[in-house]
């Protein structure tokens, strides 16, 4: 009895120490981009399911609730080791890994015209979409 007792606490932790690891970091610890803060009156899932559960449990089931994560390694899929990606408005973007950072690099979006070409920006990409 002792053994099976044994066995089905390890499962358990086990378990919970894999739906931990994929889970990510906490929103509240990534600084670098807007955070959910319910005193800002922003409307959470949560209140949606008061109203609409069924709607709520279809979503939630769904790949549609993880879609957006923090870029942190294992939820970016992208290669972002010294890639050029020439798919993109102007010149090509180049993506990196500097301080264990994901970087993009491009043409200024908000450039005003004035010279040859707009500048070149760096940007940390601290977000990623997909399913």
């Amino acid at each position: 009895m002792s053994r099976l007792l044994t066995l089905l606490v390890a499962s358990a932790l086990g378990a919970m120490l894999l739906t931990g690891c994929s889970r990510g970091l906490p929103e509240l610890a990534v600084t670098t981009r807007p955070n959910q803060i319910a005193e800002d009156g922003f409307t959470s899932s949560t209140t949606c399911r008061a109203c609409h559960p069924d709607q709520y449990s279809s979503w939630n089931a769904s790949y549609h609730r993880t879609m957006t994560q923090v870029a942190v390694p294992g939820a970016v899929r992208a290669d972002f080791d010294g890639v050029t990606v020439s798919g993109v408005h102007g010149r090509p973007m180049s993506l990196a890994i500097r301080d264990r950072r994901y970087r993009a690099t491009f043409d200024d979006p908000d450039w005003d015209g004035r010279g040859n070409a707009p500048p070149r920006i760096e940007r940390e990409v601290v977000m990623t979409t997909g399913s």
